[in-house]
C-alpha cells in the first residue's frame, strides 16, 4: 500500500487525471500538468470534499487562510485548475460552478485509488501530431534569373499545399499562417530562405519539418530542387516545361516520402493549372496576406475566369469578400457549401461554412441574421473536430471566441479561447500561443478582470520577446498598458507604451490593428495624466504611415485617439465629432464591444471637459442610447460610469449627501479599474471637504498606486495629509501633482497652494466648484 495522507492513497485517480498528494503532482493523460501551488491546494481541497458543494468562503479559507482574497483571484485559480484537468469545454464535467455558492469536484466516473505502482495510470492519448506529420512549405527562391517567375515564390507552395491539404494523413501549415510567421522573423527579410530560417519556422510554428526549394533553368525546363529540415529527410529534384506542373509534383513527391507505402490520396486538383491563374492564385494569396483585400478579390476573379470550379479559389474569394463585408459572400458561400458538401471533402466543408459563418457575421444586423451566422459557424466547428490539432481549426475556434468577444458573450468567448489554447498546446504553434493569450487578456480587461489581463498579457509578451514576434509584442505591450493604467501603475503603463511605440517603425505594413490600438492607448494616457500631450504627439508620429485603406476597426480606434488629442485643446465639440465617427464605424460593423468601450470612453471626455448639467441635460437620448447597446445589463463599467455622471451632477447642485451616495454605488458596481479608483477619489474628496479625513482614509486604504502616481491622486494624498497635520507631507505630495501634470494644474489646485505655507492661521481650502476627478 501507498503512504496515506488525510486518509487517502497516493494517488486519485478520476477521469484522463491522477492526483499525486504526497508529490504535489497532477497528470493528465499520463503528461504532467504544472500548476500553481494555490491552485494544486484548491484542487486537493475539492477532490477531498467531492460529495458535496464547497462553498467560497471555505475555499478561501482553506487555500489562503484568511488573506484578504477577492472573488475575481478565486475564479482565476478555478480556471488554472480546469485547463490543467483539461476540463474547459462547453459544459465543464469535472469542477461545476454552483451559482452563487461555490464549486463541486463531481467526475463522471467517480474517484479512484490506488498506490504508485498498484496498476497503470491513465493511459496517455495519441499524440494526433505524432500521427499527421505536420509540415510547412517556405518560399520558393527563384534562381533561375527570369523575374517573372517570382510568382512561384509563394505560387509553387500554394499549389502544393493545395494538392496536400486534402490528405487526411497530413498536416499543413496555411500558407497565410507561414506568412504571418516570416512577418514576425527580421531574418525573414534575407533574399534566399536557408536552414536556420527554417529551424526558427519549425520552433515557431511547431511544424515537424519545413521544407526549402529552389527553383532553376535546366535547358528549356525548369527545375525543382527540394530538401526538408526537420524530423523528416526529404530531397530531391522535379523538372518541368511549365512551373505549375512543379506544384502538383512537389505535393506527390512530399507524399511518397512521407507515405512510401501508398500515393497521395486528393486526387481532384491534378490538372495543370493554367500558367496566367496560377500566377493570379499566387498574387491574391500573397496581398491577402497582407490584409489588402480588395486587390485579393480582383485576383481571385481572374482565377475564376479560368477555372468557375475551383474549389480552394472559390474559398479564398469568400474569404476576402467576407473582409471587405460584400453582400455577394453570402451568395458565394452558400454555393461554396452546397459543391463542398457534394465533393465530400470535410475539410473544405468545414473552412466553407466558417467562410461563409464569417461573412453572414460580418454584415449581420439583427439577431436572426447573427444566429444564422452562428449556425454555420457550429456547423464548421463540428466538422473540424476530428482534425482539432491543426492550424486551420484552431482558426476556427479563434475565430468563434473573437466572433463571442465582439458581441460581449464573454462565457462563450472563454470557452472557445480555451478550446483553442488545448488543441494549440498540442499542436506547439508558439504564434497562436502569443495571440491566444493576447486576445485573452483583451477579454478579460473588457471584463473588468485587470489582475488577470495583466497576467495572461505578461505571459504573452514573455513569449513575443522569447521568440521575437515583432507584431505580438506590439499588442501584449498594448494590453499591459491599459491593464496597468486602471491599476494605476501610470510610470509602468507610459513605459509599456513608448516601448510598443518604438517598435511601430518595426512592424510589416499590414499591421494596422496593433499601430492603431498603441495610439489610442497614448492618447487616453495622456489625458487621463492631464498631461500636454507629448506622449499622444508621439504615438501620432510614429503611427504615420496608417494610410486611408486600413480596417473600419482600425479607423474608429483612430477617431477616438483624434478625440482626446482634440479634447487635449479643449475642443469639445471637434471630440465629438470624432467620438461620433468611432461609434458608427464600430455600430455598423457589429463591434459591440468597441461601441461600449467608446461609449464609456466619450462619457469620460464629456465630463471633464462640461459641466454635468448639460450632459444630464440630455439624459433621455444618452440613457436610450445606453440601454439600447446589446448586452447594456451585463456592461457594469459603463453602468457605473452614469452613476458617476449622477454624482457629478449632483454634487454640482449642492448636494453632497446624494453625490457620496452615488459614488458608494458607483464603487460597488464598478469592477477593479479607473472607473471604480476616480470614485473612491471623488468621495475621499468631498469628505475631506466635509471635514471628515478619518473617512477619507478609509476610502483610500485599498487604492494605493492611484495616490502615488496619478496627479489627481497625488492631490487628494495632499488634502488629506494637510487634513492630518501633515504640513510637510502635503507640501511634497501637493508639488509632485503638480509636475505630474506639468503645470498645468485645473484652478482649484492653483487655490490650494497657500495652504502649504507655514502659517499657523490657514484657512480651510475653498470647495473645489465640481467633482476632483473631472477636472
Amino acid at each position: 500500500m501507498g503512504v496515506m495522507v488525510d486518509g487517502e492513497s497516493d494517488e486519485l485517480i478520476f477521469g484522463d487525471c491522477v492526483l499525486r498528494p504526497a508529490g504535489r503532482e497532477l497528470l493528465w493523460r499520463g503528461q504532467p500538468q504544472p500548476l500553481p501551488p494555490k491552485a494544486f491546494e484548491l484542487l486537493l481541497h475539492l477532490v477531498r470534499q467531492r460529495d458535496r458543494v464547497v462553498p467560497k468562503a471555505e475555499l478561501l479559507d482553506a487555500v489562503w487562510r484568511g488573506a484578504d482574497v477577492s472573488d475575481n483571484v478565486l475564479a482565476r485559480t478555478v480556471m488554472k485548475v480546469r485547463q490543467a484537468l483539461g476540463d474547459t469545454g462547453d459544459e465543464p464535467l469535472l469542477l461545476r460552478t454552483v451559482h452563487r455558492v461555490g464549486y463541486r469536484f463531481q467526475p463522471p466516473g467517480g474517484v479512484s485509488t490506488a498506490a504508485p505502482g498498484d496498476g497503470p495510470a491513465a493511459p496517455e492519448a495519441p499524440s494526433p501530431a505524432a500521427a499527421r506529420p505536420r509540415l510547412a512549405l517556405l518560399p520558393v527562391h527563384n534562381a533561375s534569373g527570369d523575374t517573372t517567375l517570382d510568382w512561384t515564390a509563394w505560387g509553387l507552395p500554394l499549389l502544393a499545399a493545395q494538392a496536400l491539404d486534402g490528405d487526411t494523413r497530413l498536416s499543413i501549415l496555411a500558407t497565410e499562417t507561414v506568412q504571418h510567421a516570416l512577418s514576425q522573423l527580421p531574418s525573414a527579410k534575407s533574399a534566399k530562405p536557408d536552414e536556420a530560417l527554417a529551424l526558427q519556422l519549425a520552433e515557431l510554428t511547431g511544424a515537424q519539418s519545413v521544407v526549402l526549394a529552389s527553383l532553376r533553368r535546366s535547358g528549356e525546363r525548369l527545375r525543382l530542387d527540394y530538401h526538408s529540415v526537420g524530423w523528416h529527410e526529404l530531397r530531391g529534384s522535379l523538372k518541368a516545361t511549365e512551373p505549375g506542373a512543379l506544384g502538383g509534383q512537389l505535393a506527390d513527391a512530399l507524399a511518397a516520402g512521407l507515405f512510401p507505402e501508398a500515393a497521395l490520396r486528393n486526387t481532384a486538383q491534378r490538372a495543370t493549372p493554367d500558367p496566367l491563374a496560377s500566377q493570379a492564385f499566387a498574387r491574391a494569396i500573397e496581398v491577402g496576406g497582407q490584409e489588402r483585400w480588395e486587390v485579393a478579390a480582383r485576383l481571385l476573379r481572374v482565377v475564376l475566369d479560368f477555372n468557375p470550379d475551383d474549389l480552394y479559389a472559390r474559398l479564398h474569394h469568400l474569404r476576402a469578400l467576407a473582409n471587405l463585408n460584400d453582400p455577394e459572400a453570402a451568395h458565394i458561400g452558400l454555393a461554396l457549401v452546397a459543391d463542398a458538401e457534394r465533393a465530400g471533402d470535410q475539410r473544405l466543408t468545414a473552412a466553407a461554412h466558417e467562410g461563409l459563418g464569417r461573412a453572414l457575421f460580418n454584415s449581420a444586423a439583427d439577431a436572426p441574421a447573427i444566429a444564422d451566422a452562428r449556425q454555420h459557424l457550429d456547423t464548421a466547428l463540428a466538422l473540424a473536430r476530428p482534425f482539432d490539432d491543426e492550424d486551420w481549426v484552431i482558426r476556427i475556434y479563434l475565430g468563434q471566441a473573437i466572433a463571442a468577444q465582439v458581441e460581449r458573450d464573454y462565457e462563450r468567448a472563454r470557452r472557445f479561447y480555451d478550446l483553442a489554447w488545448r488543441a494549440n498546446e498540442r499542436a506547439g504553434n508558439q504564434l497562436r500561443r502569443a495571440v491566444i493569450l493576447t486576445n485573452h487578456a483583451v477579454l478579460s480587461h473588457h471584463a473588468g478582470d485587470l489582475l488577470v489581463a495583466r497576467d495572461l498579457a505578461e505571459q504573452a509578451l514573455a513569449l513575443c520577446e522569447r521568440h521575437g514576434l515583432r507584431a505580438n509584442s506590439v499588442d501584449a505591450l498594448a494590453c499591459l498598458a491599459l491593464a496597468e493604467a486602471g491599476l494605476g501603475l501610470f510610470r509602468q503603463a507610459t513605459a509599456r507604451c513608448e516601448t510598443a511605440m518604438a517598435r511601430l517603425a518595426e512592424l510589416p505594413a499590414n499591421e494596422h490593428d496593433s499601430a492603431a490600438w498603441v495610439l489610442l492607448i497614448a492618447a487616453q494616457l495622456a489625458f487621463e495624466l492631464r498631461s500636454p500631450g507629448d506622449l499622444a504627439e508621439r504615438a501620432f508620429h510614429a503611427a504615420a504611415h496608417l494610410g486611408d485603406g486600413t480596417l473600419r476597426r482600425v479607423l474608429a480606434a483612430l477617431a477616438v485617439a483624434w478625440a482626446y488629442r482634440a479634447a487635449q485643446d479643449g475642443d469639445l465639440a471637434g471630440a465629438e465629432v470624432h467620438c461620433q465617427n468611432a461609434l458608427a464605424q464600430s455600430q455598423d460593423n457589429g463591434y459591440a464591444e468597441s461601441v461600449h468601450l467608446f461609449q464609456r470612453w466619450r462619457l469620460g471626455l464629456w465630463l471633464r471637459l462640461r459641466p454635468a448639467a448639460e450632459l444630464l441635460a440630455q439624459k433621455k437620448p444618452w440613457q436610450a442610447t445606453w440601454h439600447s447597446l446589446p448586452r447594456w445589463g451585463e456592461d457594469l463599467l459603463l453602468q457605473a460610469a452614469e452613476l458617476h455622471a449622477q454624482a457629478a451632477q449632483a454634487q454640482e447642485q449642492g448636494d453632497d449627501l446624494q453625490a457620496l451616495a452615488l459614488l458608494a454605488r458607483t464603487r460597488q458596481m464598478a469592477p477593479l479599474g479607473s472607473t471604480r479608483a476616480h470614485a473612491q477619489l471623488d468621495a475621499a474628496w468631498l469628505q475631506l471637504e466635509a471635514g471628515q479625513p478619518a473617512e477619507a482614509a478609509r476610502l483610500l486604504r485599498d487604492i494605493g498606486p492611484w495616490l502615488r502616481e496619478h496627479p489627481l491622486g497625488l492631490a487628494v494624498a495632499a488634502r488629506l495629509a494637510l487634513a492630518q497635520g501633515r504640513r510637510e507631507a502635503a507640501a511634497e505630495l501637493h508639488q509632485a501633482a503638480l509636475e505630474a501634470m506639468r503645470h498645468r494644474a485645473p484652478p482649484f489646485l492653483a487655490a490650494l497652494s497657500p495652504f502649504y505655507a507655514a502659517a499657523e492661521d490657514a484657512l480651510a481650502p475653498p470647495r473645489a466648484p465640481r467633482l476632483l476627478t473631472l477636472l
